[in-house]
């Protein structure tokens, strides 16, 4: 005669959040249809940074120090 255990039962786990990086062109996008642009001085910033191939924590650093912080 064959013991009959509890029936496994699967846990539900909650899905990760993912993560999404877009782009400057994308983000400008987004932001533009809630009013905001990049003023000229922040695009130059960002085509300095990219030319220079900085790592996305260099450009934040980089932000900061020249925008500050949002608070």
């Amino acid at each position: 005669m064959k013991k009959v255990g509890k029936p496994k039962t699967s846990k539900r786990r909650k899905p990760k959040a993912k993560r999404l990086t877009i782009g400057l062109a994308g983000f400008a996008k987004i932001s533009a249809i809630e009013g905001l642009h990049l003023t000229r001085e922040m695009e130059a910033t960002f085509r300095t940074l990219k030319r220079k191939g900085a790592s996305p924590q260099q450009c934040r650093a980089a932000i900061v120090r020249k925008y500050g912080t949002a608070s």
